[in-house]
């Protein structure tokens, strides 16, 4: 009987340690190939994505097959250790535990003095290392990336303590007198780090494995072996489960070995050492999904008080800043600096801590066994528990939210004092004293974004008083104009009152009038009445009698017809019966027959069975031998499928790293070469697969070939663009708070607008803007509710009419009926139809629905209009019928009210935009949401997002806002997983944007009084880019630039 190990056999979210090895399977072959890489340059350089396990190989897999040879293990010395944010101190700590651990001596040396000379001179390292070369030696440095990750989390760590490491790491690997062996882990991500250290990239490069995907197979065996070795077993449909999980998530892997070990452990205080491992364990921990969630708070709510929950809470923030792209990034803190941002006790947060990080949580580093001080870094152990506890998901966006606003309150305040921008007003003040009165920022949080944190909490301060003081006077102005009023009242009240006792003497003298004469009409009424019914009564008495004659003839042929139809009933009984026996004697008869057939029927039938048994056995024989043929191709297709994906990823990195050398080039002096270096990233990214509109590919083309163009010609916020609808025309029109539109051609951006104005200044602000199908006309709506024609566009034309169509400013115009009819929307909720046919303005129809509204956008079909109000409502309008009852929908709960709308060409999706800087998308049928179907939309805006537009064939959306940047999505492709394109050129809020109409460029307006135009296909960038750039690289530049390591490629000047 097989004796069951108490300990769990699985590490949870920590890795595998050399004492682990026997429960370490599934690796075998990755073993043998970085063996082969470790003896082959005496450097190995594992790279893999955080949690592929990296270091699991190396502690519990490499270094056990080194111990396991002929020799034994007297012939390696190991010394392992995390580089930390002192990768030098962290090397002497190893090596002199190591060789108190062998029986060595320091011989003197102290520690400090020894880093010093290490500093300067990575020459004495091999005095203290003499004693262990006797042997092999293994320099083993786990998650070498924390000399990038930490330096910047660490005030002690000195850029040349870095750079000496460095040196010395190079020294050892590269000396050939003494058998010393070097690996590093590291995570893909850091590569593009390590190019700016001299010699660190070509070394990587020759040691260079990056570490597969575990197979089916794999995967299976980390699985059920660790189980199998400690005297368990484990069912089948759990095996299953977890590997078809797994298929889906494949970066799940240390999620996947907590789980198992919160499996396990239940399994053992549930069930008897006979049962199995079985889903429902798996189950009742919450599987893979949520495990992690169940865990931690479990922790959370059963080990923690509530102060100390408070302080986990800010423990967790203050592990995520606000990173590029306004995205959530983690930040390895010093304690001493998480207790400045905090605030908190020191032992309060030491209880916190040292509960995340105990064995069998292992949610933190560093790991128990090494001593908390005031400059120990903490670390979220794998990042994706980030992501996957609900209460930390909720923390992150609470914290990247009040990071954005910060960041925005900083820059306007400089703004402020430079004189270019004006104090905040609401609702920007409100969100940001409400900000300040919740999350009561400190001096050492806003150091992270911002060092002026004052001048931030001044100028919050003075627009708050600027704000109150404006609310003052506009209050004191309002009770002047009541009192007017009421005095006014009182007198028009009087004169009322004397005007109301004349009319009751004159009504009271029409009604005694009208009485009289109703009164003898009434009279003559009655006696007509009296003489009509007199005839009618006599009339009736006439059609009674003659009723009756007719009822007399009709009897007598009724009595007849009956006893015609018993003669009939009688007769047909007889004939039933005499039917009813012949047909008995037939069913005898068939009955026999069909006896005698079912009998000749069966010994057929067994024949048959017989027959189709044995040709079952044939064919299951065939069956088998084709399934384990077709066994072998899948996993020959599925190692050939993980190689070329690890080519592909290795290729992508390197183009997104070409991409970011040849952005951050200084222009002018490396034109060219930066042209070229994009060129080649848009390469690399396009042959192996890569996102088609890459971010940091597309800002490469785009700033290498110049894809962008500012126009000036407002002297106000530009608050409108509108793109002719002729296909031939290259036409837009921008409009704004200085009442001017100008026609521009976005072919020929440096040519001068031509400007249309009203000299009769009639209006000032233009909210809204609709050319006609033809182009020739422009319909114009503006802030004071006027709705202007435009029919020529020669320099100084007039209006051809103006009228006033709302009471409000009008957000929206839309021609419909193939140019015969124009809507027009208004703020205040006025719905109105016009006539247009005459090239008049002829109102057709006229709803209020009340509402104060945000935004308008048609429906897909043409046939509905969609609106959205400050008060949260999104409501459809029938427009064969506007005074039809609205359509209201239920999105859920967004965060702020909605400011803009898009249906996707195709009808499948609405995209809605909120004041928060919020973006859902909701899916469509039949050209309605779908109730339930809101999905919030990561990496959008900090601010209101102004517009949402779709390009014309539907595979990209792009948002404006508020926040000064517009962003760009690929509908081609999942957009959680998605970084979107990110274009910050403005100096103040986005006000409007547009594709035109061959979805190659982005126009957009904004407060800063400008109209810009971007090239936003990758593709044409490339190809217009590949005709200015006539040469290509030189091997010298491609070396320094690309990597030795990489083959020398031509330029294609054509697309592959």
């Amino acid at each position: 009987m097989v004796t069951i190990t108490h300990s769990n056999p699985f590490p949870g979210l920590r890795s595998y340690e050399y004492e682990d090895s026997r429960l370490f399977f599934g690796r075998e072959s990755h073993i043998s190939e970085a063996k082969r890489k470790l003896f082959t340059g005496r450097f190995l350089a594992l790279i893999g994505s955080s949690g592929s396990g990296k270091s699991s190989l190396v502690k519990a897999g490499l270094i056990p097959s080194l111990a396991d040879t002929e020799a034994g293990q007297e012939e390696w010395s190991v010394v392992l250790f995390k580089p930390g944010a002192k990768p030098i101190k962290s090397f002497v700590t190893a090596l002199k535990a190591r060789l108190r651990k062998e029986g060595g001596a320091w011989e003197g040396q102290i520690p400090e003095d020894f880093e010093a000379t290490l500093l300067s001179n990575p020459e004495a390292v091999m005095e203290p290392l003499a004693p262990l070369l006797s042997r092999n030696l293994l320099l083993v440095i786990d998650q070498f990336e924390e000399i990038f990750r930490y330096e910047s989390a660490s005030e002690a760590n000195d850029k040349a303590e870095t750079q000496a490491f460095i040196r010395l790491l190079l020294r050892l690997i590269h000396q050939t007198e003494v058998p010393i062996y070097a690996v590093i882990t590291m995570r893909s991500d850091y590569l593009d780090q390590c190019t700016d250290f001299k010699g660190l990239t070509e070394a990587i490069n020759l040691g260079y494995y990056l570490l597969p995907k575990m197979s089916q197979s794999e995967m299976r065996e980390a699985i059920t072996q660790p189980v199998e070795v400690s005297g368990a077993r484990i069912t089948p449909d759990l095996v299953q489960n977890l590997l078809a999980e797994m298929a889906a998530h494949s970066d799940y892997l240390p999620i996947m070995q907590h789980a198992l070990m919160r499996t396990w452990d239940r399994w053992r205080t549930s069930k008897s050492d006979s049962d199995p491992i079985s889903l429902a364990e798996y189950e009742a921990i919450g599987t893979m999904k949520n495990a992690i969630t169940l865990h931690a708070e479990e922790i959370y709510i059963q080990r923690l008080d509530e102060k100390r929950r408070l302080a986990a809470e800010k423990l967790f923030k203050t592990l995520i800043v606000l990173g590029p792209n306004d995205t959530p990034t983690l930040h390895p803190t010093p304690l001493r600096e998480i207790l400045g941002i905090t605030g908190l006790p020191d032992y309060l947060l030491t209880d916190v801590i040292q509960v995340f990080r105990e064995r069998g949580a292992s949610f933190l580093t560093p790991q128990p066994s090494v001593k908390l001080d005031l400059d120990s870094i903490l670390d979220v152990s794998v990042e994706r528990i980030l992501s996957l506890w609900e209460r930390s998901r909720l923390w992150i966006e609470e914290e990247l939210e009040s990071a954005k606003l910060y960041k925005q309150l900083s820059y306007s305040a400089q703004l402020y004092q430079d004189g270019k921008a004006g104090l905040w007003v609401n609702p920007e003040l409100q969100m940001g004293l409400k900000w300040l009165a919740e999350r009561q920022p400190t001096l050492e949080w806003a150091q992270r974004y911002d060092p002026f944190f004052e001048r931030g909490l001044n100028f919050l301060e003075y627009s708050k008083k600027q704000f109150e003081l404006e609310v003052q006077q506009k209050e004191n102005r309002q009770r002047t104009e009541l009192r007017r009023a009421r005095t006014f009242a009182a007198i028009l009240g009087f004169s009322s009152l004397v005007s109301l006792l004349f009319l009751i003497v004159a009504m009271v003298l029409r009604t005694q009038a009208e009485q009289s004469e109703k009164l003898a009409l009434d009279k003559e009424s009655l006696a007509l009445r009296e003489r009509k019914r007199a005839e009618e009564q006599t009339k009736e008495a006439v059609s009674q009698q003659k009723i009756a004659e007719q009822q007399g003839v009709i009897a007598e042929l009724q009595k007849a017809l009956t006893e015609e139809q018993k003669a009939i009933a009688v007769e047909e009984q007889e004939k039933a019966i005499r039917e009813s026996i012949a047909a008995q004697a037939a069913r005898r008869v068939a009955e026999e027959q069909r006896l005698k057939a079912d009998s000749a029927r069966a010994v057929a039938v067994r024949s048959q069975q017989e027959t189709e048994r044995q040709r079952e056995v044939a064919v299951g024989a065939q069956k088998e031998s084709e399934r384990q043929k077709e066994n072998a191709l899948k996993a020959q297709r599925e190692a050939e499928v993980a190689r070329n994906d690890a080519l592909q990823q290795r290729a992508k990195a390197i183009a997104r790293f070409i991409a970011t050398q040849s952005y951050q080039m200084q222009a002018a002096a490396n034109d060219e070469l930066s042209a070229l270096l994009a060129l080649h990233a848009y390469q690399f990214n396009r042959r192996n697969g890569g996102e088609k509109e890459n971010p940091d590919v597309f800002n490469a083309l785009s700033k290498a070939g110049g894809a962008k163009a500012t126009l000036q010609g407002h002297t106000d916020i530009v608050r409108i663009v509108a793109e002719s609808p002729v296909k031939s025309s290259a036409q837009f029109a921008t409009a704004g708070d200085d009442g001017v539109i100008n026609i521009w051609n976005y072919n020929a951006s440096n040519e001068r607008p031509l400007r249309l104005i009203n000299p009769k200044q009639t209006f000032k602000s233009i909210r809204s803007l609709a050319f006609s199908a033809s182009g020739s006309t422009l319909f114009v709506g503006t802030s004071n509710g006027q709705l202007v024609r435009w029919d020529s566009f020669a320099s100084g034309s007039l209006p051809s009419e103006t009228v006033i169509g709302h009471d409000g400013a009008v957000i929206f115009l839309q021609l419909q009926k193939e140019g015969n009819e124009l809507l027009s929307i208004s703020n205040n909720g006025q719905l109105r139809r016009w006539d247009l046919a005459n090239k008049r303005f002829v109102l057709r129809q006229n709803v209020n629905t009340g509402l104060n509204i945000t935004s308008a956008h048609l429906a897909p079909n043409g046939k509905q209009v969609y609106l959205s109000s400050a008060s949260g409502k999104l409501i459809r309008l029938d427009l064969d019928d506007l005074a039809k009852a609205p359509t209201e929908y239920d999105l859920g709960r967004l965060r702020g009210r909605i400011t803009a709308l898009a249906f996707r060409p195709d009808g499948t999706q609405l995209f809605v935009g909120s004041s928060e800087g919020a973006l859902y998308m909701v899916s469509v049928r039949n050209d309605e949401p779908i109730r339930g179907t809101t999905t919030s939309i990561s990496g959008a805006h900090t601010s209101t997002i102004s517009q949402i537009v779709f390009s014309p064939d539907g595979t990209r959306v792009a948002t404006s806002s508020y926040d000064w940047k517009i962003k760009v999505w690929s509908m081609l492709s999942d957009l959680s997983k998605q970084q979107p394109v990110t274009l910050s050129d403005f100096d103040y809020w986005v006000m409007n944007i547009d594709f035109t109409k061959d979805g190659t460029k982005l126009i957009a307006c904004g407060a800063d009084k400008t109209v810009r135009i971007w090239d936003i296909n990758s593709e044409a960038l490339f190809l217009e880019l590949a005709n200015k750039v006539s040469g290509d690289l030189s091997p010298e530049d491609w070396d320094k630039y690309i990597g030795k390591d990489i083959p020398y490629e031509k330029l294609s000047r054509r697309l592959q």
